[in-house]
């Protein structure tokens, strides 16, 4: 009911603001990415400290609700602070007699409906919104007096703070600097105008070439403001600038306000006894006669208020891309028709690279914006492909992992990567650099995935090598996961497990791990028999890799279509829990050094969840995120069974409202669940 209500409030908000004093401000129904607290005393939102992502986002009413309360809070602050310089100061000529009261209290009016909406969708706490509409309502009260100065500063800490929510350090402070600049050039504007319609005679219309000034001084501080912005967080290439949404609102928070500054230098020449620019005088008379009418003071402040919305809407749409880094693996979302998906190349380096793109949109779980965790999304088999000129090459599908992979050869010193699908082509900005040293052992093969899981990993928890890729976990047995194996040796001992068919591949890890399977084995009477797979009373001890691990269980459970197999239980190594594994068997057992139900794995899913919708849990990755992070994992081994039964325990990914139907693709086991089946074991 909460919700509903929050519509129907924004109905009259959306309307007040397109009609309102101040000009048009165009309604930006952007697909969201960033998820920004609408307040300083926000309550809601998840408390994981994940690093933003190119997915994770707040839903159009926040924005529209973000976009209304800076716009509105703005002016505001910019009538208020200024009020008292101009000329004949606070008295008679105030809100009752001028045209600021009645643009006042329609901003008013707007941050109330703002901040109540806010408060009805859960993001804004009550003591929130109660200061909200307390400063708002006492600006246009206290704007015939001096005291408006201190509602009006007030108002502004908000904006400043609201602007900021989504950054930190440097970044912080050059949106509470361009929110200050912002509201005074506003505020100068809309003075100005009062004066030009009072006639010259009016004290204030004597004043107006200060306050022009001042305003002149305030929007050159804005536009360099949104320019250091676009240097510190993006977007970080020139196609992503003028190519996607956040770099158009970016242009647009420089230009609004260098536009507004232009003319009331003009303005200010054309006082002085200068003449104005012959190119300005000669565009406005270009204007459709219904544009020539408009009062220049109007459309000035509808430019300077639609430079604000587009720094508000900032958080709300697509977070750019970091800017490529020779070396180290790069994510980002990546727009094919129907919505963006989560795209990483690996290691990022000349010669073979890794693409992954992923296989959920928005449509497939009823979320909005660029939230893709649903259930199910594009099919890109066969369709989707990509390359540096052609030929292209086709993604296709890897057993064992989720979405679809490619292997591209890319020369040293390309800048971009062509990524097509369904007649949809992108050109995603990419730097591999000139040295050609040799990608990590495994990054692009077999175990490639596993890899990619690995550094996306780092990535998630923003370490400081976060995304290079050094070594690949199929490159070496890691010692926890070395105990785990003895531990569940000795289960299958005390089982009486008669024999084990032991499934391995080439690569080191699983030559490694079999080795100690038959060493521990036959310390306790375990038997290896080469043809253990044909009797129905063994055990199956899977240590190879995803691709070799998900092929050998679909060939198990094809054959137990037609007989009994493998009645001594189905067993995997630790690096084997990835959904993609998991989904090709009935039930498995795993030893794992760690609890999958714990905070700490299920922040890692929950981040991960947000940075890369789609992208599929798995022990590689959460130990790269874990050690990225600093969070030690040193649980002792624990067996653990996975079964199709789904159990709602796992984290909903970010702006998820359920599992709509189908099983939640942010878990350990999509469809299923993972867990504890006995006591931690001792492996001596």
């Amino acid at each position: 009911m909460r919700r509903r209500a929050a519509a129907r409030v924004l109905v009259p908000v959306g309307g007040l603001l397109l009609a309102g004093p101040v000009g048009a401000v165009p309604a930006l129904a952007a697909e969201t990415v960033h998820s920004p607290a609408l307040s300083v005393l926000t309550t809601s939102g998840s408390a994981l400290a994940a690093a933003p992502g190119p997915f994770d986002g707040a839903g159009s009413t926040t924005t529209l609700v973000r976009v209304v309360l800076l716009v509105a809070g703005a002016v505001l602050a910019g009538l208020g602070l200024l009020r008292p310089f101009v000329a004949g100061g606070p008295g008679p000529s105030g809100p009752g007699r001028s045209a600021e009261g009645p643009t006042a209290w329609v901003a008013a009016v707007l941050v109330t409906l703002a901040a109540l909406t806010g408060y009805l969708t859960g993001d804004v706490d009550v003591l929130g919104t109660l200061a909200q509409i307390v400063l708002a309502v006492a600006v246009p009260v206290l704007l015939p007096t001096v005291w408006v100065v201190a509602p009006a500063l007030g108002v502004v800490t908000l904006v400043a703070l609201q602007l900021g929510s989504v950054h930190s350090g440097v970044a912080l402070a050059v949106d509470v600097v361009h929110a200050l600049a912002a509201s005074v050039l506003l505020g100068g504007v809309l003075h100005t105008a009062a004066g030009d319609r009072r006639g010259s005679g009016d004290p204030q219309q004597r004043g107006a070439t200060a306050l022009r000034r001042v305003a002149i001084g305030a929007g050159v501080l804005a536009a360099v403001a949104a320019v250091v912005q676009i240097l510190l967080s993006g977007p970080y290439s020139a196609r992503d600038l003028v190519g996607t949404g956040y770099g158009w609102a970016a242009l647009v928070a420089v230009l609004a306000p260098l536009l507004v500054t232009a003319v009331l230098a003009a303005a200010v020449l054309n006082v002085a006894g200068e003449p104005v620019p012959a190119g300005l005088s000669r565009a406005a008379a270009r204007l459709p006669g219904p544009l020539r009418a408009v009062a220049p003071s109007r459309v000035l402040g509808a430019l300077a208020a639609v430079g604000v919305g587009a720094a508000a809407a900032l958080a709300a749409l697509p977070v750019p891309a970091a800017q490529a880094v020779p070396g180290q693996a790069l994510m980002r979302g990546v727009d094919l028709g129907e919505g963006p998906v989560a795209m990483l190349v690996t290691p990022m380096r000349p010669g073979r690279n890794l693409v992954q793109i992923g296989d959920t949109g928005p449509a497939a779980g009823g979320h909005t914006g660029h939230d893709m965790s649903g259930s199910s999304g594009h099919d890109m088999s066969g369709a989707a492909a990509v390359g540096v000129g052609d030929p292209a090459t086709p993604f296709a599908p890897r057993e064992g992992a989720r979405g679809e992979w490619a292997v591209v050869d890319i020369p040293a010193g390309t800048d971009s990567l062509t990524v097509s699908a369904n007649g949809t082509e992108r050109t995603v900005p990419i730097d591999v650099g000139t040295d050609a040293a040799a990608a990590p052992a495994g990054a692009t093969g077999p175990d490639g995935p596993e890899c990619a899981s690995a550094v996306l990993g780092a990535i998630v928890a923003g370490g400081p090598s976060a995304g290079t890729a050094t070594r690949c976990p199929s490159q070496s047995l890691d010692p926890a996961q070395a105990t785990a194996l003895r531990a569940l040796v000795q289960v299958l001992r005390t089982h009486g497990v008669p024999s084990v068919s032991l499934v391995s591949d080439s690569s080191p890890r699983s030559v490694a791990a079999a080795n100690l399977v038959r060493a521990e084995g036959a310390k306790v009477g375990l038997r290896f028999p080469p043809n253990a797979a044909t009797d129905p009373d063994s055990a199956v001890l899977v240590v190879s890799g995803w691709q070799g691990a998900t092929a050998t269980l679909q060939e198990a459970k094809q054959r137990s279509a037609s007989g009994p197999t493998y009645l001594g239980g189905t067993y995997l190594a630790p690096w084997l829990l990835t959904g993609g594994v998991l989904s090709a068997t009935p039930n498995a057992v795993l030893p794992l050094t760690f609890t999958p139900q714990e905070p700490l794995a299920q922040n890692y899913v929950a981040s991960l969840a947000a940075a890369s919708p789609g992208a599929a849990p798995s022990t590689s990755g959460f130990l790269s995120w874990a050690a990225a992070a600093g969070r030690p994992v040193s649980d002792s081994p624990t067996l653990y069974g996975a079964a199709p039964v789904d159990v709602p325990m796992s984290v909903e990914p970010p702006g998820s409202t359920g599992h709509h139907g189908g099983p939640n693709q942010a878990a350990w086991f999509p469809g299923g669940t993972v867990v504890q089946i006995g006591r931690p074991v001792d492996p001596s």
